[in-house]
This record gives structure tokens, C-alpha cells and sequence, in this order.
């Protein structure tokens, strides 16, 4: 094999491994942020319920006791509402299987050291990855965008990677911040 053809499968060998990281690490976050949520709203059950059968609201009389205890059973509601509705617990099961999924991946990559591998083991790494990402749920780019950040950092390129806005890092696991457009290729 020509040092070139060495080259290119080594980059081929990179770009899987690095889309590996960029997986895992960003169903982690996903697994822990909702699996936060879920164990959040369970805790405000739990806070709330004890409040309402303790009857806290009588030490509230003076301002008006029942008005709390509305807030209390209201807040209950809706948190174990969006709990229930959304399958936080369940949603944060699935990123993180996904993400022992792509860990899997990166131990076969490392199982086949750094130049025993063929192009035969980088197609078959590709299609693993492909159907690993067409069963994930959409993706929030946001997110990914601060996944690649922190990854450039780790590997000590802090100047690789876009710099995310305080409002993109804050809202990255709520909203996807769609990618700038990308330019239309002339025919």
C-alpha cells in the first residue's frame, strides 16, 4: 500500500472515530439532561405531596393557605404530566443505549490497533454508524455544535469549532437552532 492510500485510510479512520465521539458524547448529555428532568419532576412530586398531605398551606392562612396548596397540587400536575407525556426516563434510557452503542464502535475501531485495519473495516465502521444514526431521534444541532467544542478542546484545538452563543449553549438541549444555510451549488 502507497503512503498516500496510507494517508487516506487513516484520515477515513479519524473521521469515523471522530463522529463516534461526537455520538456518544452528545447521547450522554442527552441522557443526563433528561434523566435530570425526570428525576426533577418526580422530586417535585414527591416535595409537593408531602406538602399538601402535611397541609403546609395552614401556616399560610394569614395569605390565603388554599391559594398555596393550588399552586402546590398545579405544580404537581404538570410536572408529572410532562413526565408521563413525554417519557423522560424512557427518553433518557434510549440516548443511553445509543451512546454504549457508539462506545462499542470506538472499542472495535481501538480493538483493531492503529495499523492493522483495512478498508474492508472502515466501510463496515461507516455502516454501523449510519444505522446507529438512523434510529436516533432528531438531532438538536445546537447541541452537536458544543459536543464538536468541547471534543476540540479536549484534543487541545480550543481555536476548532464554532464558538457557541450563551443563548445556543443555554437552549442547546431544548432547541435545534437550525445550521446556517448552506450555499446552493451551481450546476
Amino acid at each position: 500500500m502507497s503512503d498516500e492510500a496510507a494517508d487516506s485510510l487513516w484520515k477515513e479512520r479519524w473521521d469515523v472515530l471522530w463522529r463516534v465521539w461526537v455520538s456518544h458524547t452528545y447521547h450522554r448529555k442527552r441522557e443526563r439532561f433528561f434523566d435530570a428532568c425526570d428525576r426533577g419532576s418526580k422530586a417535585i412530586a414527591v416535595i409537593g405531596g408531602s406538602a399538601a398531605l402535611a397541609n403546609l398551606g395552614k401556616i399560610f392562612e394569614i395569605t390565603n393557605g388554599p391559594a398555596v396548596l393550588a399552586v402546590i397540587a398545579f405544580t404537581i400536575t404538570i410536572t408529572s404530566t410532562i413526565s408521563l407525556v413525554f417519557g423522560l426516563s424512557d427518553k433518557a434510557r434510549r440516548h443511553g443505549e445509543l451512546a454504549s452503542q457508539f462506545k462499542k464502535i470506538e472499542a472495535e475501531i481501538y480493538r483493531k490497533g492503529n495499523f492493522d485495519f483495512t478498508d474492508e473495516d472502515i466501510a463496515g465502521w461507516k455502516t454501523r454508524v449510519a444505522e446507529l444514526e438512523s434510529a436516533e431521534p432528531a438531532t438538536l444541532y445546537a447541541l452537536t455544535q458544543l459536543c464538536e467544542r468541547e471534543l476540540n478542546i479536549a484534543h487541545g484545538h480550543p481555536d476548532r469549532g464554532p464558538k457557541l452563543s450563551l443563548s445556543r449553549r443555554l437552549f442547546a438541549q431544548f432547541w435545534s437552532f437550525a445550521p446556517p444555510s448552506a450555499p446552493v451549488a451551481s450546476r
